[in-house]
């Protein structure tokens, strides 16, 4: 059970890597915005799991009342939200500086789910945890050059960090009551219909409208399917099977495939520094695929 928590939390960081690939053709080549990019990854995803629930009966999405505010919250907090202060934080930082923020969520993970969850705080865990900020802090390309510190990009930054461990934590909650599906499916109704008041509809309507074409409708919808609809299912799946603390830091293998795809497809410039920084997110996660923690 848990080597499928674990192959299946890695395979969504893995795709998680991939998200770069998608904004950079639809931002520089179709002109969409970062938050109108959000949008349609959001509500692509929120279609697809509709589109499949009817597939395997409407049934499937039953829940209790009481339940709502914590899949909403998932939704709102883990994903939607997580998103936009992701991408301001980028705006008023640097991308390097952005992405470390973001990945202090195994801290708040960690700490929420000892006082939640009671799960132990362990050697391997605090090991691994610091073999994942060291190899972050080494790919992410910080040492090439200005950081670019502000306040608002490093409030955004915590923010987002903050955002993306809030999915691990009511996303375990929901797991209690629900399968993994029923949980990932409602969170991403819930961030689909919330994306949509930040994106501008009408300018993306009519984006879409003057590039329309078999590629470009490929291209959008393999985004939300790839990004977000695959990723987080199977990052629930992995939830479902491992504590919240091992799976969120088993996930920085995303920083690491952004690079590989940075280095091989865009021919970005690497360093030593950054390949020390992939093996040593690659340590962090073969420590906490561990079985026993110490």
């Amino acid at each position: 059970m848990q080597k499928l928590g674990i192959l299946s939390v890695l395979t969504a960081g893995v795709l998680w890597g991939s998200m770069g690939l998608f904004v950079r053709i639809l931002t520089r080549d179709y002109g969409f915005t970062s938050f109108q990019v959000v949008t349609l990854r959001l509500t692509i995803a929120a279609a697809c799991f509709l589109i499949l629930s009817f597939i395997k009966g409407i049934g499937i999405l039953k829940v209790k009342i009481s339940h709502i505010p914590i899949l909403f919250c998932a939704g709102f907090f883990g994903i939607f939200s997580l998103s936009v202060t992701y991408f301001l934080s980028m705006k008023y930082s640097s991308l390097s500086l952005a992405a470390i923020l973001m990945y202090t969520a195994p801290i708040f993970v960690m700490i929420a789910s000892f006082f939640l969850f009671k799960e132990k705080m362990t050697f391997m865990k605090m090991l691994s945890l610091i073999f994942a900020t060291i190899g972050l802090v080494c790919v992410s390309g910080i040492f090439n050059g200005d950081v670019g510190v502000t306040v608002p990009g490093v409030i955004f930054g915590l923010l987002s960090g903050l955002t993306y461990g809030s999915y691990s934590i009511f996303g375990k909650y929901a797991l209690r009551h629900y399968q993994s599906y029923t949980v990932t499916a409602w969170a991403f109704i819930f961030a689909g219909l919330s994306s949509l008041f930040i994106g501008n509809i009408g300018d993306i309507y009519n984006k879409i409208s003057a590039n329309i074409s078999p590629l470009f409708i490929l291209l959008i919808v393999s985004m939300g399917i790839i990004t977000a609809f695959l990723p987080f299912l199977f990052y629930t799946i992995g939830l479902s099977k491992l504590n919240a603390s091992k799976a969120i830091i088993l996930a920085s293998v995303e920083p690491l495939v952004a690079t590989v795809f940075g280095i091989t497809v865009f021919k970005e410039p690497t360093d030593i520094i950054s390949i020390v920084g992939i093996f040593t997110i690659l340590t962090a996660v073969v420590m906490s695929s561990a079985k026993k923690d110490r």
